[in-house]
């Protein structure tokens, strides 16, 4: 015998062993999902209206048939007369052509277990051949449905998709972050790129140079108030003279502040951190608002950044479950003791 043949053998005792306990019985209470989806996909065969499918009372029937065959072939058996050994074949042999007619009906426990189909369960029916079924709950289909998109992505990428399904999915957390480390590299390389010199530090000789100034005008302020006293206690001709020499110090005055502002407004020294941090959180916000043009003008590729988990979830929802059946694209929906199952012909 072949190797072919005691496998199918086994698994043909297997499903009498199954028939005969009844394990796939709806009425069975202990029936396990996996009943459960044989029955879903028997109730698809069913449906579909293209087998032939054997109902109660085709079994009472081929009970009835066998029945009588074997009471025919007793009574053959223990017939002397050749004449009525005769008539008694001819029946059997009537008997048995109509039971063959019922060798096509497919019945429940003719559904065989191939394996696993993505997250389903696939299904053989030996008597139609090379045939295949799969059966998932909800779940089930769902995640082989992510499963497919996964392993397609994986095989050609994002070809498939509209540049407009792209961009709706884009993981912009992703570019913004990688446009921080950019800017973060960039500008505190290169601040004088991207800050004007009022957002430096002033030099330590300035910040000195300040400080002498102010203790400058400080002292000249001084002298003006004592001119100013001096004023109440003199005659107007050497008040003139106080006068003038007051003029003096406050074009002092007014040249040191002039000074003071020009060394304030120019700093000179190493850009002060604020002003880097604050730069790179601007340009950051900018690509957070605009984050497609900061990648074309950068040269980045949209694909590079794609939300795939986001991408498939929808892609599912858009396409439908149809995206796992190779044959036809059909998938149906099956209840069984109200239970959800998708069912459909796989090849």
């Amino acid at each position: 015998m072949k190797v072919s043949e005691i496998l199918y053998k086994k698994n043909f005792d297997f499903l009498n062993e199954q028939e005969n306990d009844g394990s796939w019985d709806l009425s069975n209470p202990n029936i396990d999902e996996l009943g459960l989806k044989a029955n879903a996909l028997f109730d698809f065969l069913q449906w579909k209206g293209d087998y032939q499918i054997l109902t109660p009372e085709d079994k009472q029937k081929i009970a009835s048939l066998k029945s009588e065959i074997e009471r025919l072939n007793a009574e053959f058996d223990a017939s002397d007369d050749s004449d009525s050994a005769m008539e008694l074949s001819d029946k059997i042999s009537d008997l048995e052509d109509e039971l063959d007619e019922y060798d096509d009906y497919i019945d429940l426990y003719d559904l065989e277990v191939e394996g696993d189909y993505y997250e389903m369960t696939e299904f053989a029916v030996p008597k139609l051949g090379s045939e295949r079924f799969a059966v998932g709950t909800e779940k089930e289909m769902q995640d082989s449905a992510i499963e497919y998109m996964e392993q397609l992505i994986d095989d050609v990428g994002y070809e498939g998709f509209s540049r407009r399904f792209l961009e709706n999915h884009l993981d912009t957390e992703r570019v913004v972050e990688r446009f921080r480390e950019i800017f973060e590299d960039d500008i505190r390389y290169n601040p004088d790129s991207y800050l004007s010199d009022s957002a430096r530090e002033l030099t330590d000789e300035q910040k000195e140079r300040i400080d002498y100034l102010n203790r400058r005008i400080e002292l000249l302020k001084k002298n003006l108030a004592t001119f100013e006293e001096i004023l109440n206690r003199v005659d107007d001709a050497e008040g003139k003279k106080i006068y003038a020499r007051m003029e003096k110090v406050e074009d002092d005055i007014s040249q040191i502040e002039t000074e003071l502002s020009e060394i304030e407004d120019s700093p000179e020294g190493d850009f002060r951190e604020e002003e880097i941090d604050q730069a790179i959180e601007d340009r950051v916000g900018d690509v957070e608002r605009s984050p497609l043009y900061y990648m074309d003008d950068y040269g980045m590729e949209l694909t590079d950044y794609i939300d795939k988990d986001s991408l498939i979830r929808d892609a599912v929802d858009e396409d439908g479950y149809g995206i796992v059946n190779p044959y036809d694209g059909s998938v149906e929906d099956i209840y069984v003791n109200n239970k959800l199952f998708y069912v459909f012909r796989k090849d």
